[in-house]
C-alpha cells in the first residue's frame, strides 16, 4: 500500500486527517472550522501549513499504536453510506488537502505495512462480539450457515424485485439497503483480539448504535477453512466480478446520494462465494483503501460498504469455541470508547 492508495478513498483520507487532528485540540479545532467554513481559504491554508509542519510529521511518525487505532476508530465511526459525504470527508478530498496530507500518508502507509493492519486473518485470535445492551443480541450461531446464506440471497433478490417497482425519480425514491456484506443474516463475523482489547470489533464499528456492553466469544476456525483475503480494491472487484449480484434498484437512491452516480450496482453473491470459500476477511489496509469508493466492476460499479475493518464473515460451519466468553463494558460517553473486561 502506497500513500496514493491510502488517499484514494474516503476512509483512508479520513484516517490520515484524524491522525493529525488527534495530536492536539488546536489542530482538531482548526480542522473542524475549516470543514464547516469551506469558503474560508485562509483557514484552509492555515490547516494545510500546520499539517505539513516538521512538528506534526515527527509526531505522526512517533505516535503510539494506540493513537493510530483511535484515529482509525474515528474514520470507521464516521462512515455513512446513506447520505452525502459529511463536511470533514469533503474537506479531506479537496486537492490542497490531498497535497498537504501526502507526507502524512507516506508515514502512515509505511507504518501500516509493517503491522497487523496489513496481515491476514490471524486465525488463532478470532473473537465474535455479541452486543448485550438493552436487549441481548443472539450469541454466535456456529451451525446453520448454509441456510442463512441461502435466506440472505433470497431476501436480497426479493428486495431487488420489489424495488424495481418504485418510482424512477431519484428524489422521490425511498432509501434502502446499502450494505455490501451479508447483513442481517445472523452469519457469524469475527475480528481478532488485541492487547488490552477483547476484540477489534468492540472499537471498529461502522454504523454503530453507541453500544457499551458486549460479550466477546473466543472462536477458532478449523485448520482446513478456506479464507479469502480482501487486501485492496483489486481483490474486492475480482470477487464481485467472479460472483456478481445486481442490486441496482435497491441501492440506486442511497448510492446516488453517497457518490453522485446513478448506474448499475453490484455486490458479491455470497451464496455463490460460499461454494468457493468458508470465510472472507477484510484487512484494515484493504478497508482503508477500498471502503466507500465507487469502483468499476463488470458491467457496473461496486462499493465496499458496511464491512468493518479486520472483520471476517463466515459462510460455512467451520468455527469452534476456543474458550469462555468474557463481558466487556465501555464507561465512556461521547468520546473514544475505553473498553475494559467486567470483573468476575
Amino acid at each position: 500500500m502506497t500513500s496514493l492508495d491510502l488517499l484514494a478513498g474516503p476512509r483512508g483520507r479520513r484516517f490520515c486527517l484524524a491522525a493529525v487532528t488527534g495530536l492536539s485540540d488546536d489542530l482538531w479545532s482548526l480542522s473542524l472550522r475549516s470543514a464547516w467554513d469551506p469558503g474560508n481559504a485562509s483557514l484552509r491554508a492555515e490547516l494545510c501549513a500546520a499539517i505539513g509542519s516538521h512538528e506534526v510529521l515527527r509526531s505522526i511518525s512517533e505516535a503510539p499504536d494506540a493513537a493510530l487505532l483511535t484515529a482509525l476508530a474515528d474514520a470507521v465511526d464516521r462512515a455513512a453510506y446513506w447520505q452525502p459525504p459529511d463536511e470533514t470527508d469533503g474537506l479531506a478530498a479537496i486537492p490542497a488537502m490531498l497535497t498537504a496530507l501526502g507526507p502524512v500518508a507516506d508515514i502512515l502507509s509505511g507504518r501500516i505495512a509493517g503491522s497487523w493492519w496489513s496481515s491476514g486473518i490471524g486465525a488463532g485470535s478470532q473473537r465474535a462480539v455479541q452486543w448485550i445492551d438493552e436487549s441481548d443480541m443472539p450469541a454466535p450461531q456456529l451451525s446453520g450457515a448454509t441456510g442463512r446464506v441461502a435466506d440472505w440471497h433470497r431476501r436480497t433478490v426479493e428486495s431487488e424485485r420489489a424495488a424495481s417497482r418504485w418510482t424512477r425519480s431519484l428524489k422521490k425514491r425511498p432509501g434502502s439497503s446499502w450494505w455490501s456484506t451479508p447483513a442481517l443474516s445472523q452469519l457469524v463475523h469475527t475480528t481478532r483480539s488485541l492487547p488490552g482489547l477483547g476484540a477489534a470489533g468492540l472499537l471498529l464499528v461502522e454504523d454503530g448504535a453507541g453500544w457499551d456492553r458486549a460479550r466477546v466469544w473466543p472462536l477458532a476456525p478449523v485448520p482446513s477453512a478456506r479464507i479469502l483475503e480482501i487486501r485492496g480494491p483489486a481483490d474486492w472487484v475480482d470477487l464481485v466480478e467472479r460472483h456478481p449480484l445486481e442490486v441496482t434498484q435497491t441501492w440506486r437512491k442511497t448510492a446516488w446520494e453517497t457518490t453522485g452516480i446513478d448506474g448499475t450496482w453490484l455486490i458479491p453473491d455470497f451464496a455463490a462465494v460460499a461454494r468457493e470459500y468458508d470465510g472472507v476477511h477484510l484487512t484494515v489496509a484493504g478497508y482503508l483503501t477500498t471502503a466507500g469508493r465507487p469502483l468499476d466492476a463488470g458491467n457496473g460499479r461496486t462499493i465496499l460498504a458496511g464491512w468493518d475493518p479486520d472483520a471476517t464473515y463466515w459462510l460455512a460451519d467451520v468455527l469452534r469455541p476456543a474458550g469462555d466468553p468474557v463481558e466487556w463494558t465501555n464507561p465512556v460517553v461521547g468520546t473514544t470508547p475505553e473498553w475494559s473486561p467486567t470483573a468476575r
